[in-house]
């Protein structure tokens, strides 16, 4: 039985190559996994590692208070999927949430790192829009199954996901070198106290990363609802 499961196992990894390669070869492909990278990213950056020493700097406040803060923009991502997948049902579309979704990611990223407030609950507000706005990468997954037949739905998906998570991978190292470029000479047990504009060197691309996305999602994303 075992050359039975060495050849079974021989043809499921080839019929695997063969899906990854009929999804790579299509364009959209890539188009759509670019948006859902633009969607995630800005969350990886900010959310996920930089953002709580920032709002810590930015509004004078305590980093435990900081931290807490955080909680409205994962709320915001919380409650933008479902709400996002209900509007993109209704308009029968995902592609124009997502256009809105760029443009709230890029004006609340944009407040939130170059302007100049202390109002916390204006800040409460616009990190809950900021994560609302990056659930936007739940609809590229429904623009991957208008996409893909069934058959490869499953490797496309997967794809898909990994470009959402490569966010982390590339940006987040990305902006720990810029802040380390512009760091301070303030050292404390051996951890440096990066200033606000060194903060505001190293986010420039999470708003860029928007543009990007929205001007993507703009000219070459197509839907195929039929």
């Amino acid at each position: 039985s075992q050359p039975n499961q060495n050849a079974s196992v021989s043809v499921g990894l080839s019929q695997e190559w063969q899906r990854l390669k009929t999804v790579c070869r299509m364009p959209a492909t890539w188009v759509i996994a670019f948006a859902g990278f633009a969607f995630w990213a800005p969350m990886s950056v900010f959310a996920e590692l930089w953002g709580p020493s920032f709002l810590a700097r930015s509004e004078c406040i305590t980093l435990l208070k900081a931290s807490e803060q955080m909680k409205w923009l994962w709320l915001g991502v919380a409650m933008g999927g479902p709400i996002l997948g209900w509007l993109s049902h209704r308009l029968q579309s995902c592609r124009i949430p997502m256009i809105f979704g760029f443009l709230a990611c890029l004006l609340a990223t944009s407040w939130l790192i170059y302007g100049v407030h202390h109002d916390l609950v204006w800040v409460d507000v616009v990190l809950f829009v900021f994560g609302f706005s990056c659930a936007g990468q739940c609809l590229t997954f429904g623009l991957v199954r208008q996409l893909h037949a069934s058959t490869a739905l499953g490797t496309a998906i997967g794809l898909n996901n990994m470009a959402v998570i490569l966010g982390g991978v590339i940006l987040q190292p990305l902006a720990g070198w810029i802040l380390d470029f512009y760091h301070s000479d303030v050292c404390h047990a051996s951890v440096y106290h990066f200033s606000l504009a060194a903060y505001q060197h190293a986010f420039i691309m999470i708003p860029m990363v928007s543009v990007l996305g929205f001007l993507v999602t703009l000219f070459y994303i197509k839907e195929n609802n039929n």
